[in-house]
């Protein structure tokens, strides 16, 4: 129920998301289509369990601040700050 509900709709807008993208051709369509969807799942998969792992383990909120500064960490890693 939970893929059902949440996970695959949520996964609908990132392939949405990517088509968008190449549609506006930010992005150019590289590699096997197949190859593409599995790394959208791990991406996906990443985030996903990120947050649940903060939010339901952890207890603590996923903030704005958190989210930016995680959002940062996976895009930039080697722009962010030393620990």
């Amino acid at each position: 129920r939970i893929r059902e509900h949440i996970v695959d709709p949520q996964k609908r807008l990132v392939y949405q998301g990517l088509a968008n993208a190449l549609a506006r051709g930010e992005i150019t369509a590289q590699g096997d289509p197949a190859e593409r969807a599995e790394e959208i799942d791990i991406i996906f998969d990443t985030v996903a369990g990120a947050v649940e792992h903060r939010m339901l383990v952890s207890g603590e909120p996923a903030t704005p601040e958190w989210i930016s500064r995680f959002t940062s960490l996976l895009l930039n890693p080697g722009l962010t700050r030393p620990c």
